[in-house]
């Protein structure tokens, strides 16, 4: 049983601090497992529940996987971090879904979204699709730093990670976890007081 689960992603900054992009300090756009521990400890940091009967009878059933599996003792429901969201059902890795979302969500209207399913390996049809499913709605706060004069030299670049690098792109963590959480449609029911807790960490 994982009733009321808490995750948390491993060497954590303060969520108030605005941090340079690298594999140091935003492991969550480099690798795959650090992206699912995220959206975990975003998605269920009031604790872990079912996302089909909001149920907190949980077990595991499978953690073999980056993407852990568990199962609802009242629905028998089983899910993972992503279920119910605009992440569900995905072929892309979970990195490269939070770098292309970050992407999308800071360029559009700037660049192309060829340009940038170019620059995150992905085909014109999966930046469109997820542009669709984002909407075009810009955050509430702007969560993404850099340089307007780096997008003017954008075609140098062969992926959005060097862009970030090599032009000291900074992301605001708190503000970026608040649009994670949006994403992942966190503050419906038992979400709410997880939205409001993020605000809390240091």
């Amino acid at each position: 049983m994982l009733s009321q689960a808490k995750y948390r992603t491993s060497g954590e900054q303060n969520f108030c601090d605005d941090v340079p992009i690298s594999i140091n300090t935003t492991g969550y756009f480099y690798d795959q497992e650090s992206a699912a521990q995220l959206i975990r400890h975003v998605r269920w940091n009031g604790g872990l529940y079912c996302p089909r009967c909001r149920s907190l009878a949980i077990k595991k059933i499978n953690s073999f996987f980056v993407n852990e599996i568990f199962q609802c003792n009242a629905c028998q429901y089983n899910f993972n971090c992503t279920s119910g969201t605009l992440f569900h059902g995905s072929k892309l890795r979970l990195d490269t879904h939070l770098a292309l979302a970050v992407a999308i969500d800071s360029l559009i209207g700037h660049v192309r979204i060829n340009e940038i399913g170019r620059l995150l390996g992905v085909s014109p049809r999966t930046a469109k699709l997820q542009l669709a499913k984002l909407g075009t709605v810009p955050p509430a706060h702007r969560y993404l730093h850099g340089s307007d004069q780096a997008l003017a030299d954008i075609g140098n670049y062969g992926t959005i990670l060097e862009l970030f690098e090599a032009k000291s792109f900074s992301i605001q963590i708190s503000a970026f976890q608040l649009r994670l959480a949006n994403w992942l449609g966190v503050g419906k029911a038992h979400d709410a007081s997880a939205r409001g807790a993020l605000l809390s960490i240091a």
